[in-house]
């Protein structure tokens, strides 16, 4: 999926009006990847994604690109917590001709972190009180973090996890070592976690922005 991603859909994306922070291989399930992507708001997501579903490229690869997909289950919706999103780099997106280091573990590794909530109220409050003093116990180097949006999914044709509470980290880590070492060194005690924490290393494709 990650070459047919990379080599098809990128573009395609941000013609509708995607912005495409990072694409990634995750480490730990095998044939495993990751898309982060972005919009304006959530009008324009659901605007935008019927122009990539309603255009060529979709319309002419879609039973190609569905073949790749075993497992979508894990599809979110999140809105940044203030401060704490993350920005495209300057540097141009690299080219179709990028060599692959899919498997280069001196390279940065993303680590991405699912923090569930087992109660209501103020979900950006909770993370700031919770899972940020975590985050700094165990040094890691914190480039975003999100939390479910509640609103019902205006896409009904990509189905995403709803009625969740939760937030999403991201940090990046010097190696795949570094990220497997971030894991060990996190606690897994957080107030009011509904589960332990859900981990997901993630090395950056050839053209992803974020790397």
């Amino acid at each position: 999926m990650v070459q047919v991603f990379d080599s098809k859909t990128i573009d395609a994306l941000e013609d509708a009006g995607s912005e495409v922070l990072g694409q990634f291989i995750d480490l730990d399930l095998p044939h495993g990847w990751v898309l982060l992507r972005g919009w304006r708001d959530y009008a324009d997501r659901e605007a935008g994604s019927g122009r990539f579903y309603g255009g060529d490229l979709w319309r002419g690869h879609a039973a190609e690109f569905n073949a790749t997909l075993s497992d979508c289950s894990n599809v979110r919706v999140l809105t940044p917590i203030t401060g704490l999103s993350m920005v495209l780099p300057s540097a141009q997106c690299p080219g179709l001709g990028a060599t692959p280091q899919l498997t280069d573990a001196q390279g940065r590794v993303l680590l991405a972190t699912i923090w569930r909530r087992r109660r209501g109220g103020d979900l950006a409050s909770w993370f700031g009180a919770h899972v940020m003093p975590t985050l700094e116990s165990a040094g890691a180097e914190l480039v975003g973090a999100y939390v479910s949006d509640p609103r019902p999914n205006n896409v009904p044709r990509l189905p995403v996890v709803e009625g969740e509470s939760a937030a999403v980290t991201f940090a990046w880590t010097q190696s795949a070592a570094a990220s497997e070492h971030l894991v060990a060194v996190l606690p897994e005690h957080v107030a009011d976690l509904d589960s332990a924490p859900e981990h997901h290393r993630l090395l950056p494709t050839p053209r992803s922005w974020l790397r």
